[in-house]
């Protein structure tokens, strides 16, 4: 009887994580425009939500609304070894 109720807790516990990763899928694409030189976003519709572009002076990847409104910035942290993003304000 015990081990039925595990086997019953084990299958439930895959079927929510299955779940739980199914809600949080990718909401847009990105798509590298070789004309502009840039990585525009795109929905799930195929719809351009933004874009970004590597300003090769600040060595640093801006990010853009579709209104060419300058939303945020990538900047590579040499201690971490990774891109933060941070919102322009």
């Amino acid at each position: 009887m015990e081990l039925n109720l595990v086997a019953m807790k084990m299958m439930l516990i895959g079927v929510f994580m299955l779940c739980t990763v199914s809600v949080w899928a990718q909401d847009y694409t990105e798509k590298y425009n070789e004309f502009y030189d840039r990585t525009e976003f795109l929905d799930k519709s195929g719809k351009k939500i933004g874009y970004k572009k590597y300003n090769e002076f600040y060595k640093r990847w801006e990010v853009f609304d579709m209104n060419h409104h300058k939303i945020g910035i990538y900047k590579w942290n040499d201690f971490y070894k990774r891109w933060e993003y941070s919102k322009v304000k």
